[in-house]
């Protein structure tokens, strides 16, 4: 830090009753508590009024403006920000005019005008006189440095993140919460260019010590950003390395992005929920853990959907699009795909009609090129409908500008190309459940999905027969680990056919013979009754207490009764009927298509609770 005396806390000249408003406000607002600030700054503005205080008014309509910003109201900041604005250019408040529009870019960022708020930055900029305004462009350039890597121009923000690093340790100097607040953001976008340049050792020395400012100047949302940013960094560095080392950074991370998540929440920073959601999926992929990965990006999602975070969806749509491709759920793949270039294109797109920033918006629509390619091609070697394929056109003209080509990819060896799907059908699975859930399956359950992967990457009639085996998994696992033995035991505990009406005794009355035949449907009405805390029939009782260890497990299992929706589709569909118009022919499954099958898929391997891991759980041939 600089010794000279601090131009980022030069006192203001305000009466003491205002500026004793001011510091109450400000002192909320570094807590966290946002709407007691935004009270106390209106009874700022409106005292002011009173006693004639331009600069007092000003500061009042600036922070509530402010304020509005932190609680996520981007649209009420936006306007308090231009009355601010207004005020302040009638009064000549020239200091405040920079301030006011670095937090008015700040805003309309958020609601997605890339363009205007560029443009003000660096009219903002531009007008900035030095010495006199060192503070302001300090605060400019940071907030440029983020808009540019929102827009991605990477190297134009690196480039401001280090300016603005630089201008902020000449400002400091008393070392107050407030010189203190503005280094830890300092610390935090040298960090950030650190990181991207893949030096992660000055990325983390840089984080570190912008969780010790953030810690010391008391700033909630400061602190909240430090421990995202801990979470980030060690994740990177996880990646980085292997063994137990790898292994002590993610629990590390793990750890972070609770913290952070859990502070988000009470902090009531949706924005900052969904960083830290988003987040720590990436961790859970980069672990290999699918099923938890999916889940956070899911969680962080509707959480960007149900708030209006358009960057926030673009990035987590991005995310599951690459999760969804290494699961093989390929249909789900290509609907995160579209929402990306859906999302993505609503930022953007307006950016190209602004020359300065053409070429780097161009440069995040065009990120998604090559995922594109890979999913488009895989979605070609299917039999699609003339319908499906103008889709498809259109997905790629709208992220690479070229005309599409409807030729289908050759396939130079039809078995080779089996053999392939195979191979990366067992390592896929076994990933999905961890190899040791993978192997604990029947001999023939795994094989049958692997062939209904196999029959997935085929012809579309085939698809009827994918979602068929994977039902047939299902009832298989049921069946085996769980009704056969309850069946044996009943007969080895009585040696004689129960009385009931229940679908469990009428199953137990089977004659030996028959005890393996039991259709999914059945076992799922059994399980429910295994779960149901209502009395009924002896031979449901008998049944409840041989699972009384495994209940848990058991009990994770009735969502297979749920219906199951397809990504996009108002209607659902239920693993009994879709196995049983598999079975029978029925007209019904004709009309699946990929994204039926993937939400099948993901209800047995991506949702929690894991279906295919919890049947692993319940083996009473071992008890």
């Amino acid at each position: 830090m600089s010794s000279s005396s601090s131009l980022s806390s030069a006192p203001l000249d305000l009466p003491a009753e205002l500026e004793s408003l001011r510091q109450e406000a400000k002192k909320h607002a570094r807590e966290g508590d946002f709407a007691r600030a935004r009270a106390k700054n209106l009874a700022l503005r409106d005292r002011s009024r009173e006693l004639g205080s331009a600069l007092g008014e000003v500061l009042g309509l600036r922070f509530v403006g402010l304020c509005e910003y932190r609680m996520g109201s981007y649209e009420a900041s936006e306007r308090w920000l231009q009355e601010a604005l207004a005020f302040a250019r009638e009064r000549e408040c020239r200091s405040q005019v920079l301030y006011i529009s670095n937090h008015l870019g700040a805003t309309v960022r958020r609601l997605d005008r890339l363009a205007d708020a560029h443009d003000l930055f660096k009219a903002s900029l531009a007008s900035t006189q030095l010495p006199a305004d060192l503070d302001a462009r300090a605060r400019l350039l940071g907030n440029l440095g983020a808009l540019l890597d929102v827009i991605g121009d990477l190297r134009a923000a690196d480039d401001c993140y280090a300016r603005y690093e630089e201008l902020v340790e000449l400002i400091v100097g008393s070392g107050d919460s407030d010189d203190l607040a503005r280094l830890a953001n300092a610390r935090a976008l040298s960090a950030r260019a650190a990181s991207r340049r893949g030096d992660l050792d000055t990325a983390k020395a840089k984080h570190d010590d912008e969780h010790r400012l953030a810690d010391s100047c008391g700033d909630a949302i400061k602190k909240l950003s430090a421990i995202l940013h801990q979470g980030k960094i060690e994740r990177e560095l996880g990646r980085r390395a292997v063994g137990a080392v790898r292994a002590r950074h993610f629990e590390a991370a793990h750890r972070w992005f609770a913290e952070a998540l859990s502070e988000a929440e009470r902090l009531e920073q949706t924005h900052r929920c969904g960083d830290a959601l988003y987040h720590w999926g990436r961790l859970f992929q980069a672990e290999g853990r699918w099923a938890e990965a999916h889940g956070k990006f899911v969680q962080a999602l509707k959480l960007g959907q149900s708030h209006g975070h358009t960057y926030l969806q673009a990035e987590v749509c991005h995310a599951l699009t690459r999760l969804c491709q290494q699961c093989a759920l390929h249909g789900e793949a290509l609907f995160y795909l579209r929402k990306t270039v859906e999302l993505r294109n609503a930022m953007y797109r307006p950016l190209l009609d602004n020359a300065r920033i053409r070429d780097m918006a161009q440069t995040r629509l065009a990120e998604l090129s090559d995922l594109a390619s890979s999913l488009v091609d895989e979605a070609r070697r299917v039999e699609r409908p003339e319908e499906d394929l103008a889709d498809l056109e259109k997905v790629v003209e709208s992220i690479t500008g070229k005309p599409f080509s409807a030729a289908m990819p050759g396939v130079d060896d039809v078995w080779e190309w089996q053999r392939s799907i195979r191979e990366g059908s067992r390592e896929r699975w076994s990933n999905l459940l961890s190899k040791e859930v993978y192997d604990r399956l029947d001999k023939q359950s795994r094989e049958d999905l692997v062939r209904a992967d196999v029959a997935y990457h085929g012809a579309i009639d085939d698809l009827p027969r994918s979602a068929h085996l994977l039902a047939l998994v299902i009832e298989r696992e049921l069946r085996d680990r769980l009704l056969v033995p309850l069946y044996e035991r009943y007969r080895s505990a009585f040696g004689s056919r129960p009385t009931g009406d229940s679908k469990t005794t009428k199953y137990l009355r089977k004659r030996p013979t028959d005890r393996h035949h039991a259709p999914l449907g059945d076992a799922l009405v059994i399980v429910e009754e295994l779960c149901a805390g209502a009395p009924t029939d002896p031979g449901v009782d008998f049944a409840r207490e041989q699972v009384r260890s495994c209940r848990g497990a058991l009990n994770d299992l009735r969502r297979l009764r749920d219906p199951i929706t397809p990504l996009g589709s108002d209607s659902s569909l239920t693993l009994r009927k879709l196995r049983n118009d598999a079975a029978h022919g029925n007209p019904g499954s004709a009309s699946l298509d990929r994204l039926s099958v993937d939400a099948v898929k993901r209800a047995l391997v991506l949702e929690a609770p894991v279906i295919l891991r919890g049947l692993t759980e319940i083996d009473l041939r071992r008890r």
